[in-house]
């Protein structure tokens, strides 16, 4: 949402007209052929594109593209994502803290996985095994927007052997902050917790 939200703002600062259309990932690739079609599309922003035959479908309607954040490894055209280096550098630094005890929220959905989450997630495990440190099962956690599922996670997380840092998804973030107010866990000394995405949010305290 503050993806989509940005980007209507800078697209009516500079003029432009822009249009939001979702296309759900259970349907047929044709119906992306029948979107151009219908909406007259010539330029387009492809969030999160899933598979490399919905840019062909563009390539081949002589649309002006670009991705951002696609789900799959592009082999050509021009792209944007997140940095694959995020967890190498959040580890390193929680490692020169003192920490050894280092969990980790991951965000990868299972009927369509970004790449970018997937790197996220095997980088987290190559650095902690580089590391020599153990991961117990319980400390990765998949994400999930229901707080009591989230909750359930954490207390499996934090019932054998308690991590001394976290890394979570900034949009988690406010109620991994309730659930260790509700634990009696101060934020800093009993547990870090370190973000991905740098996202301003006045929800903590």
């Amino acid at each position: 949402p503050d993806l989509v939200e940005k980007l209507t703002t800078e697209a009516t600062r500079r003029g432009y007209s822009i249009r939001i259309h979702r296309v759900k990932l259970d349907v047929m690739l044709t119906e992306y052929a029948s979107l151009i079609e219908r909406e007259k599309i010539r330029n387009a922003i492809l969030i999160s594109p899933h598979t490399n035959e919905i840019v062909k479908i563009f390539d081949h309607a002589k649309i002006n593209w670009l991705m951002l954040f696609p789900r799959y490894l592009p082999n050509s055209g021009p792209a944007v994502n997140d940095s694959s280096n995020a967890v190498p550098m959040q580890i390193r630094h929680l490692l020169e803290l003192g920490h050894r005890r280092i969990a980790f929220i991951e965000e990868v959905e299972p009927e369509a996985p970004s790449l970018i989450h997937l790197q996220r997630r095997e980088n987290y495990y190559r650095l902690m095994a580089e590391n020599g440190l153990r991961v117990w099962p319980e400390w990765v956690i998949p994400c999930t927007t229901d707080e009591k599922k989230l909750f359930a996670y954490l207390d499996q997380m934090f019932a054998r052997t308690p991590p001394t840092a976290l890394i979570c998804p900034d949009i988690f973030m406010p109620t991994v902050y309730r659930y260790c107010n509700r634990q009696g866990l101060t934020i800093g000394p009993d547990i870090s917790i370190i973000g991905f995405d740098g996202m301003e949010n006045n929800s903590l305290h």
